[in-house]
Order: C-alpha cells, then sequence, then structure tokens
C-alpha cells in the first residue's frame, strides 16, 4: 500500500511539473531552440542540436521550493552549456513563460523562452532585426541620407530597407545559424551620393547615437563573414528621435532580450539601455545626468513619484533589466567588447 501511495505521488508530481514547464511548443534561449522531454519524478530534459553536437541538460526540481530547479547533465552524454548556473526559476507572466538561469551571485545570467516556432535561424534574425530596427539621418556635405530598417513585424517591407525612399531587398547574413550583423545588398541605391550596390555586404553596428555602416570586401575566400574587412564606404546614421519616436532602447521594453546582443554596448551606455525600460514607466530619475539625459526625449514624461512602477513592469521588462545588471556587474565585459 505505501509503495503504491509513493507511485502515485511520483505521478502527480511529474504531471504538476508537466503542466508548469511545458514539454510543448520550444524553448528558445536567444540562439538555439530546445526540445523539453517530461521525465519520471518530474525531472525535464532539455535537447537541441547546434554545428551537429548535441546540447543536452537536465531540471531537477529543488525539493520545498515552488518553481525552482538546478541544473544537472542530461542522461545521453550531451555538452550541458548551463554547468555554471546555480538556479533556474521558471516565470510566467502576461504570455511570457520564461526559464530564468542565475549564477551563484543571483545574477541573471540566461533566459529560455516557451516559443511556437521552431526554426532558430528565424527566431535569431527576428530578435536581431528588432533591435536595429528604425529611422537614420545623415548628413554630408550637401547630401542627407535616411535609412529605415523595418521591424520583424513590418510584413508589408519584409526583407526590405528604405534609401532615401528607395526600397532595396537585403539578405541577413548568418553562420551556423546565428546572426553575424551583416546584411547582402539586394538592390541599388545612392545613400550620401555613394551608390549601394547589389551583392555588396555591410556590416551593421548599432551605438548609443547611431547606426554605424561599413561596406566590407572580401579578403580571399568569401565564403565567412570573418574572412570580410571594412575597406569600403563607411556611413554613420545617427538615430532619428522626432515626436513619433519611442526611444532609441524602446525594443527593451518589448522584445527579451535573451540573445545578449546589448554585451556590444560599453558599461555607460548598458546603464541608459536599463533605465531607458524605466523611463518609459515615467520614473522619476535622480542621478542628474539620467535626468538630464531623458529630459530631453520627446517621449520622455516623468511623473510625480515612483510609487506603483515597478509593479507595472512587464516580465519581459523585469528580465530585461535583470539581463543588463547582470552584464553591467560582469568583470569581463570590457575585454569581451575590445574582441
Amino acid at each position: 500500500m505505501k509503495k503504491s501511495l509513493f507511485s502515485l505521488l511520483l505521478l502527480c508530481i511529474a504531471i504538476g511539473i508537466k503542466a508548469q514547464i511545458s514539454a510543448n511548443g520550444n524553448w528558445y534561449n536567444g540562439s538555439l531552440v530546445f526540445t523539453a522531454k517530461n521525465m519520471p519524478g518530474g525531472r525535464i530534459v532539455m535537447n537541441a542540436t547546434a554545428e551537429g553536437e548535441e546540447i543536452e541538460f537536465a531540471l531537477t526540481p529543488v525539493q520545498g521550493k515552488k518553481d525552482s530547479y538546478r541544473v544537472t547533465d542530461g542522461p545521453n552524454g550531451g555538452f550541458n552549456i548551463y554547468e555554471k548556473i546555480q538556479t533556474v526559476r521558471h516565470r510566467k507572466q502576461g504570455g511570457l513563460d520564461a526559464l530564468c538561469f542565475y549564477d551563484s551571485k543571483g545574477l541573471l545570467q540566461a533566459v529560455m523562452s516557451n516559443e511556437r516556432e521552431d526554426d532558430a535561424v528565424a527566431l535569431n534574425k527576428s530578435r536581431w532585426l528588432s533591435q536595429v530596427a528604425g529611422e537614420y539621418h545623415g548628413i554630408d556635405m550637401d547630401s542627407e541620407g535616411i535609412l529605415i530598417i523595418y521591424g520583424p513585424d513590418e510584413k508589408y517591407h519584409k526583407g526590405k530597407l528604405s534609401i532615401n525612399g528607395q526600397l532595396v531587398g537585403y539578405e541577413i547574413e548568418t553562420f551556423n545559424g546565428n546572426v553575424t550583423g551583416y546584411i547582402r545588398i539586394n538592390g541599388t541605391a545612392t545613400m550620401l551620393d555613394c551608390a549601394v550596390e547589389t551583392g555588396s555586404m555591410w556590416e551593421l553596428v548599432p551605438t548609443l547615437d547611431d547606426l554605424r555602416l561599413y561596406e566590407t570586401k572580401a579578403n580571399g575566400d568569401d565564403t565567412y563573414f570573418f574572412d570580410r574587412k571594412r575597406n569600403g564606404m563607411s556611413f554613420y546614421l545617427p538615430w532619428y528621435d522626432d515626436e513619433n519616436s519611442d526611444g532609441r532602447f524602446a525594443y527593451a521594453n518589448k522584445v527579451l532580450l535573451n540573445d545578449k546582443r546589448f554585451r556590444s554596448f560599453d558599461k555607460p551606455t548598458l546603464r541608459i539601455m536599463r533605465n531607458s525600460i524605466l523611463a518609459h514607466h515615467g520614473y522619476q530619475f535622480k542621478s542628474s545626468d539620467l535626468k538630464e539625459y531623458f529630459m530631453d526625449k520627446v517621449w520622455y514624461a516623468p511623473r510625480a513619484t515612483n510609487d506603483g512602477i515597478n509593479e507595472e513592469l512587464s516580465l519581459i521588462e523585469q528580465l530585461n533589466i535583470e539581463l543588463i545588471k547582470a552584464e553591467e556587474e560582469n568583470p569581463e565585459h570590457d575585454n569581451y567588447i575590445k574582441q
């Protein structure tokens, strides 16, 4: 009788965990799509494939702590990319179902979101595009250059750029499924009296104030993006922040930044990016530099009090603040951006 009750208890635990962490859909970590398999006792095994190698780890419930798990190696000997993670928390709010990976210091190091899409490349492209989309204006001598990059949700302009009002096709370059930050132009247009031609490949580098475009040339083998050099034209196009703009980092209030492409920004920019999330809720800043920066933005409307703002933050906003904060505290960050 005791054995039957024990088996029933294990079954209930397994069913409960299955309801919490879905084995349906796909778990996206900003680069790879994982599938989840529920195991006896509530253990969940996550699997993905990268460059032909099996990526695998398991989540084991922490006794006495709801929605809390520890990471262990998977049963098939696959590579565990989260072996240094201390705790995993399962969080759900407003349509976002997320697994949050914390290190021994309690800093958020990674997030997996439950997605319908099973194509990691498509998700990678969409995530990157949402972060570079916008309108950029540049002036050189007597010429003006206007570049508009459309977001992934603007279906009418999918796969198109607007260069001085002319729609031009482009392809996002990837390497082993990951976005490289390069695009290949499929059309001809003029930017600041310079011809942007079909087949040219451009590196896009976002900064706090502008988008930098570098034409690249093949250095022998044209197979890989890292075989190319910045030895063509270059443009520095400032972000166009007019009365219709939601701000340079408005995407951080809407898009989960689990791809961590923000690592390319220096720490002062990360600080502005993190506080921009709060600024969109009217947060009143005490620091003089932040107050001065955001008061200059037409979209910023400070409140009389900050009461209640934390409760208004969506789960996406909360997690993005944690991810950015963890990178600000990363002692290896400066070494990373020099690479």
